[in-house]
């Protein structure tokens, strides 16, 4: 909820930023994206906090677009031929709470349906079973959850010309890369 307010301000303070609701979460909060350009054009979709303790992408997109939006940098993207949807948190729950997991105990990397049925990264816990209590759980079928319904959504756009997923991990030495 703090961090939509952030949204939901920048919207306000730039004409080129239109906020739009992408759905519910699965604890029921909005899942927002700040979007620039021009519509129909190639889509860039970049979003972060999939792991909602993975919460330093989120405010690090949410400044490049305000950059974008300030014009700062128009000579490197060009928002007239560009569509820009950036959904800074895609897990609102696991942000809140800062966890991995989704409010229904799930890790939303795990959602997709590539090699779903195939995927058992199982880590031992006192009752030895895969399931929500699990760090990482898949949920109970790919895009199950409200979060991936989204994401999956958003990547079916027919002018979908990338994907950027940032993550952030604190406890990571030699992975830390910075781009502009």
């Amino acid at each position: 909820a703090e961090f939509a307010k952030l949204l939901e301000a920048a919207a306000g303070q730039f004409d080129a930023i239109e906020l739009h609701n992408e759905g519910e979460a699965s604890d029921g909060q909005p899942m927002l994206s700040l979007n620039l350009g021009t519509e129909g054009k190639p889509l860039y979709f970049l979003y972060g906090a999939c792991h909602g303790s993975e919460w330093e992408p989120g405010y690090g997109l949410l400044t490049f677009a305000r950059h974008l939006a300030a014009g700062t940098l128009g000579d490197i993207v060009d928002l007239k031929k560009v569509s820009i949807k950036i959904l800074p948190i895609l897990n609102p729950s696991g942000y809140d709470r800062f966890t991995r997991k989704n409010t229904n105990g799930v890790d939303l990397n795990r959602q997709g349906d590539f090699s779903w049925d195939t995927y058992s990264a199982i880590i031992k816990t006192k009752e030895e079973e895969y399931g929500a209590h699990n760090a990482r759980w898949k949920g109970s079928a790919p895009f199950s959850e409200p979060e991936a319904i989204v994401y999956q959504r958003i990547c079916a756009a027919p002018n979908l010309h990338c994907i950027l997923d940032f993550h952030g991990n604190p406890t990571a030495t030699s992975n830390k890369v910075g781009v502009l």
